[in-house]
């Protein structure tokens, strides 16, 4: 059999791009005589664009793509088999919110006709995902055709039925279709799959996905669609995606790492990842040889980080970078993400990349050396302004008017003043925009200022947690050949601090109290990146009964001498964690979401005082008498 795989890029919320490519595509199928060829999920509208699914219009030229696709199969590739993602409108009927009804359908079309249009039957509902706001499914069809026809057998087994989603290939070989969720079926009731199983013929199952990155998802996907083609022995090919999509709040990125997998569960032809890529391959159904699949490495966060931030740049149209360079390694880092996408998207950096150091009395020697060093590395724009004389100006004239600022917030109107009054001058006098370097362990407990370090357009590095940046950022060093690139060796080594204070002084080892590799990046890790997010709850009880460090992953028990400590440090942080912290992350920019869940609309929060549970409480109070 000779398969297109068609991992395309998409660009959300602009059907006629999405045609052009998925055209371009299907003349490459007939001119290489392919016999079938496959393009992703939502592959013409996009996937996460929030309600634009709400707009009748770009409903309707999302509609005439689609007709535009099955119309060429008849001039471009007569005989091919093409099967590709879009919305599909019913204009008769209702969605449950009112609006014209709408399927997240796979299109099946061939010599200019369409044979069959297969409604996704499951709709992931968690995490960025909320399909069920906008989509119909199959599930829903199978129990209103149930209604109509009086719950006949025949109309309730709607959804079983193999015939909905097996096509007939040219020479009557049969091939089934299922949409992304439907082969991720471990926790629902109903799994498409199966279904399968019982039809003569089927050898090769595809599925159409618009699945986005996420960091460490990579080997479960693979043993997903591994398992699942040796258990229902059947080949199984998924076409994924490629580019970024939004949701205003958070930007992700899709990897495509589209395979085939033999009956043996083996990966024997696959595309490179974060690559557009439309190719024939060659497959015969029995026999391939082996291609393996490699787990996600820091090299693999690495360039999901630069191919978001290269994405975001291309979507905004934004064609300069200006970036406070405090000396520290998140923004150092920041500036080695963004050099690398300015090149990516334009060619080169030197004269789009702007550091800004803005040093006050308080700033070290030190840091400001890192920065400049930096900056001479990258070879781009570097400016030195210092906030001294404007510092004292605020001050000056609140005290003018009987008013006087308390020591903690003297620290933030420097922090303002650098971020709200010369960044954002400075971006607008290049014609650029300024950016937001708060790492997520900073974000987690509002470590960010208000209108200040948590301002900016695009905050590429609020899903890394510090130990992350750390280890990007040395990657980037051990790789410096690669891309030209070095961050000065002194970045790793000084303690981290805003430099607001005498008490922050990074020359006397004094900065930030967090110790985010040996505990806190655990702990806040366990409150929003597992499944099953965790409260102080489940962490007192883990602590009494040891199994704290086994469940968090690192020392505690050396790290507290009694109940009381560990007690007194956890709710220091959670109470900052969630209760301002929450206000400060909703008015945060997009973020680049690379994690398992990034802040944003990838994690809804609600703005209140801090939870505790009862039993929290009781056993708290047991403990401390």
């Amino acid at each position: 059999m000779r398969i297109l795989i068609g991992q395309i890029e998409v660009t959300p919320c602009h059907p006629q791009v999405n045609l052009s490519r998925v055209l371009d595509g299907v003349k490459k199928a007939g001119k290489k005589r392919a016999d079938l060829a496959v393009f992703p999920e939502l592959c013409i509208s996009g996937y996460i664009i929030g309600d634009m699914w709400e707009r009748e219009a770009f409903i309707r030229e999302c509609e005439k793509c689609t007709n535009d696709i099955v119309e060429a199969t008849r001039s471009l590739c007569p005989g091919t088999t093409v099967v590709f993602g879009n919305v599909v409108p019913d204009w008769n009927k209702i969605n449950e919110d009112g609006r014209v009804r709408k399927y997240n359908a796979a299109v099946v079309a061939r010599n200019g006709k369409i044979l069959k249009v297969i409604v996704k039957t499951l709709q992931p509902n968690y995490r960025e995902f909320d399909e069920a706001r906008h989509f119909y499914d199959a599930r829903k069809l199978a129990l209103e055709k149930s209604v109509e026809n009086d719950y006949s057998y025949e109309s309730a087994n709607y959804l079983f039925d193999v015939d909905r989603a097996v096509v007939e290939l040219k020479d009557e070989s049969p091939f089934a279709i299922l949409l992304c969720e439907d082969c991720w079926d471990n926790d629902y009731f109903i799994k498409p799959i199966g279904v399968f199983d019982f039809y003569d013929g089927v050898e090769l199952i595809v599925n159409i996905s618009c699945s986005p990155f996420t960091y460490g998802k990579t080997s479960k996907r693979n043993r997903l669609f591994s398992r699942q083609a040796e258990e229902h022995n059947k080949n199984i090919l998924y076409v994924n995606c490629v580019g970024a999509q939004n949701n205003g709040k958070t930007l992700y990125t899709f990897d495509g790492d589209s395979r085939l997998y033999d009956r043996c569960g083996n990966s024997v032809a696959y595309y490179n990842r974060f690559e557009e890529g439309v190719s024939v391959f060659e497959v015969g159904l029995s026999h391939n040889s082996c291609k393996p699949c490699v787990d996600d490495s820091v090299d693999t966060l690495y360039k999901s980080l630069v191919y978001g931030t290269a994405k975001f740049l291309e979507q905004t149209d934004i064609e300069r970078i200006v970036i406070g360079a405090s000396g520290g390694i998140d923004s150092c880092l920041a500036s080695c993400l963004y050099a690398q996408a300015l090149k990516t998207v334009y060619g080169d950096y030197k004269d789009r990349l702007w550091l800004v150091n803005m040093p006050s009395r308080l700033n070290s020697k030190t840091t400001k050396r890192i920065a400049k060093d930096l900056a001479l590395g990258l070879g781009c724009q570097y400016v030195v302004v210092p906030i001294h004389d404007s510092v004292t100006s605020t001050i000056g004239d609140l005290l003018k008017v009987g008013m006087k600022l308390p020591e903690f917030d003297l620290q933030n109107v420097q922090a303002r003043d650098r971020s709200s009054r010369l960044l954002a001058a400075i971006s607008a006098s290049v014609c650029g925009a300024f950016t937001c370097n708060g790492n997520k362990s900073e974000i987690t407990v509002g470590y960010v200022t208000l209108w200040a370090d948590l301002a900016g357009c695009f905050a590429n590095l609020a899903d890394l947690w510090k130990t992350q940046v750390y280890q990007v950022a040395r990657h980037i060093n051990l790789t410096s050949e690669e891309h030209g690139m070095h961050i000065p060796e002194e970045a790793f080594h000084i303690c981290p601090s805003a430099e607001l204070s005498e008490s922050q002084n990074v020359d006397k080892g004094q900065g930030d109290t967090l110790d985010y590799e040996q505990y806190h990046d655990f702990l806040f890790s366990s409150w929003i990146e597992r499944w099953n997010r965790v409260t102080p709850e489940e962490l007192l009880n883990w602590y009494l009964d040891g199994s704290i460090e086994k469940e968090l992953g690192c020392k505690v028990y050396e790290r507290f001498l009694s109940a009381k400590e560990f007690i007194e440090d956890l709710e220091f942080w959670w109470n900052k964690f969630d209760g301002l912290a929450v206000s400060k992350r909703v008015v945060a920019p997009c973020i680049l979401a690379v994690t398992r869940r990034a802040y944003g609309f990838d994690m809804r929060e609600s703005q209140g005082k801090p939870y505790y549970s009862e039993a929290y409480l009781r056993t708290k109070k047991r403990i401390l008498g």
